[in-house]
């Protein structure tokens, strides 16, 4: 998928996805200056569809629902999807770039703790000729 063919509905079926478009913008030419995301549930395979993007901007700031404080980035529920994940071979260096991922200064987590958080956003900034956009749906930062 290429910036000229983005669809203007996305509803993740075949060539509308949402990582896809996200790809797109944060693979693109000129890195973005900024994402920002607000999901109800955030996974290890989330991070491994848009890692190598989420290193290009300067900002990234992701925010996740009560359902899912801040404990289970680094807590219970994340450690047991990376016992899973040991278990294959390929996955232990995806762990690594996870852990230096959230360790950046640019990298900012927040759980939003007052009720659940129905809500999915994603904001990007900076891009050449667009500026920003923003995709709002049901798209949960997960591999799924």
């Amino acid at each position: 998928m290429s910036l000229e063919k983005l669809p203007d509905i996305l509803d993740n079926s075949e060539s509308k996805k949402v990582a896809e478009v996200l790809r797109v913008f944060l693979n693109s030419e000129k890195s973005p200056s900024s994402i920002w995301a607000v999901t109800a549930y955030f996974n290890l395979g989330g991070f491994a569809t848009l890692n190598q993007g989420l290193n290009k901007p300067d900002s990234v700031r992701i925010l996740i629902g009560k359902e899912q404080e801040r404990e289970f980035i680094l807590g219970e529920r994340l450690r047991a999807e990376l016992e899973i994940a040991l278990n294959r071979k390929e996955v232990p260096s995806l762990i690594r770039e996870f852990e230096e991922f959230l360790s950046q200064n640019k990298v900012e987590v927040r759980a939003y703790k007052k009720k659940f958080l129905r809500g999915k956003a994603y904001i990007i900034e900076g891009i050449p000729f667009i500026g920003s956009i923003g995709i709002v749906g049901s798209s949960n930062f997960t591999e799924a």
